[in-house]
């Protein structure tokens, strides 16, 4: 008789273990949002106009933003009081050269729930946190720029950004090419012909 089909308690507690964890990934995933809260916050630089939302709502935007010159300046009640005054900050990059495009800054201030956001196209409108994370490539999309877990309350606020690329100038850079290489070949052929 084999031994590997005796039911034992420790098989048992295995089974009961792994079924748990399927289920709660599949009811739920590990984010338990009963105790917790999600907060996102979404800031759209993809049109002319760039737009901020807190979960799907509109923000107000403070007095000294300027939505036409792509600065962005609002704040939000995030509920919990902030245990420290810090600031973070991210840079995002273009895709091909690599320059400096947009800056996202967070700043928190002891006993309040209050989160200033600042956002601005150019990054020197702005100055750069306490905490400063690697620059971000931009990609066209809604990229996870700056992202906060308070343990105790299992709070996470996660800030978006979806900023504009420039476009890759690829066909003239293929067109131009070419016409080098043709030039290069009529140079030989003229020079081998004479």
């Amino acid at each position: 008789m084999s031994t590997s089909n005796i039911q034992t308690p420790a098989n048992n507690s295995i089974r009961t273990a792994t079924l748990t964890l399927l289920l709660t990934f599949l009811l739920g995933g590990f984010v338990n949002t009963a105790s917790g809260t999600i907060i996102d916050v979404l800031i759209d630089d993809s049109g002319e106009v760039p737009f901020a939302t807190i979960d799907g709502n509109p923000v107000a935007l403070l007095p000294d933003s300027r939505p036409d010159l792509e600065f962005l300046h609002f704040s939000f009640d995030r509920g919990i009081i902030s245990s420290s005054t810090t600031s973070h900050s991210r840079d995002l990059l273009e895709p091909v050269t690599f320059e400096f495009s947009d800056r996202l800054l967070l700043s928190f201030q002891q006993g309040s729930p209050i989160v200033d956001v600042q956002f601005a196209s150019d990054p020197f409108q702005i100055s750069v946190g306490q905490v400063v994370s690697e620059p971000l490539v931009e990609d066209g999309t809604f990229q996870l720029t700056l992202g906060f877990i308070v343990p105790v309350t299992d709070q996470r606020l996660f800030f978006y950004v979806r900023s504009d690329v420039e476009a890759v100038p690829e066909p003239s850079s293929l067109i131009l090419a070419a016409l080098g290489l043709v030039g290069l070949a009529a140079w030989g052929w003229r020079r081998r012909k004479c």
